[in-house]
């Protein structure tokens, strides 16, 4: 499993997963929901599913749209 948390304010989120017992994962930083999209692109694989959640003022809609616009090509 991986964790791609994005934005200023997503180190608290990666320090909760990395300080979980039983983690096994990884967890990577992104500056922004591009640079969100382009860690995951490197990460996908068929068959894997993503999870993007956020608040609405997130942005976070630009990481599914990313990842969908690439599905329709």
């Amino acid at each position: 499993m991986t964790g791609v948390a994005a934005g200023d304010g997503a180190a608290p989120v990666l320090d909760g997963a990395r300080a979980t017992d039983g983690w096994r994962g990884e967890a990577v930083a992104a500056g922004d929901p591009k640079a969100a999209v382009h860690e995951l692109r490197n990460r996908l694989r068929p068959g894997h599913v993503v999870l993007v959640k956020a608040s609405k003022t997130a942005g976070l809609w630009e990481v599914a749209d990313g990842l969908l616009a690439e599905v329709d090509q």
